[in-house]
């Protein structure tokens, strides 16, 4: 597995969605994007399970596969502040 995958679900119109992406993408950071524009039934599978409800939703997985829900855009800064990236 790649070290530091990013994964960020959200959808194409949302601005955040937008600028995380656009921020791992200057880090040069790996990562994977899920499109929940139209899937209705996985964003409340999401809200459910992390209580979470507004996108994107940024999950961090380290080397052995582990993940870490980070929040949403102003989770992902601040956990790219503290690894110092």
């Amino acid at each position: 597995m790649v070290k530091d995958l990013y994964y960020v679900v959200g959808r194409p119109s949302c601005p955040y969605c937008e600028k995380a992406k656009d921020l791992l993408e200057e880090k040069k950071l790996n990562y994977e994007f899920r499109n929940l524009e139209n899937n209705r039934e996985l964003m409340l599978e999401y809200v459910k399970k992390f209580q979470w409800d507004t996108v994107p939703m940024v999950f961090h997985f380290d080397e052995n596969g582990e993940h870490r829900f980070l929040g949403g855009f102003t989770g992902l800064v601040d956990f790219l502040e503290s690894e110092g990236q």
